[in-house]
């Protein structure tokens, strides 16, 4: 039953972007938006992501998500200077559609695509038969002038080996390092290396699962700059541009 009123909702277009902010510490200002997928049912009860994304993929639905998200959330943004992240599966970058949409929604809202940042998922796999054709639309999206981020790195396929296929303009550490980091040392560790790395390659670092202020504090006085989590602000259907850190 619920599997039915997931399909329903994903071809109905009621699928309902949430931003969550990621603050610059340095500004103490909103450095850009992550764009997340909720579903709520007619009663208003949340279905959570990975029961309707695993639907979704299960029915070969995940591009109609991601492209309700695109055209909803450009909408949303054609109406202010932010920039924003949207996230993306591996089917979405198996062909030229994702880019075609992007493109189309972009001309359609007049926003640049330096604006815009496709965030890849730790979940794709560039070592199977498909890796040829993500690898490069994954390259036209940034002839396209889209920023690419590494989202969730640390787990899955999200290694250091991706540095030998793409060229990204962020790595997202996985939310468990920040979480974690007052129980396990060597998650501090891990961070610190990741930070020399990107600093070394000229990458952005964002720290996500930021719950509480001794972890933001600890970590803002090592440099890192970029933070997203809880404690910063938890995802919500409007946008909070008041938040100042």
């Amino acid at each position: 039953m619920q599997e039915k009123i997931i399909k329903d909702l994903i071809i109905q277009k009621k699928i309902i972007p949430f931003f969550q902010p990621i603050i610059d510490s340095t500004t103490k200002k909103i450095y850009k938006y992550e764009i997340l997928a909720r579903m709520f049912t007619e009663d208003h009860k949340l279905i959570f992501p990975d029961i309707f994304l695993l639907v979704a993929k299960e029915s070969n639905l995940l591009t109609n998500i991601t492209n309700i998200i695109i055209e909803k959330s450009f909408e949303v943004f054609s109406k202010n200077d932010f920039n924003f992240s949207i996230n993306v599966s591996e089917e979405d970058l198996m062909t030229s559609d994702l880019i075609e949409s992007l493109n189309k929604n972009a001309k359609k809202f007049k926003i640049a695509h330096a604006r815009i940042t496709i965030e890849i998922l730790e979940t794709i796999n560039l070592n199977n038969k498909n890796a040829k054709n993500i690898l490069e639309n994954i390259e036209l999206l940034k002839k396209c002038g889209y920023k690419i981020a590494l989202d969730d790195f640390g787990t899955s396929y999200s290694n250091y080996d991706r540095f030998d296929f793409l060229t990204v303009d962020y790595i997202k550490v996985d939310k468990r390092f920040a979480m974690n980091l007052l129980d396990k040392n060597h998650n501090e560790s891990i961070i610190n290396s990741l930070f020399l790395l990107t600093n070394e390659l000229n990458i952005k670092l964002i720290i996500e699962g930021i719950e509480s202020e001794i972890v933001y504090n600890k970590l803002k006085n090592k440099g890192i700059n970029l933070f997203q989590g809880y404690y910063i602000d938890k995802p919500a259907s409007i946008l909070n541009q008041s938040l100042i850190f």
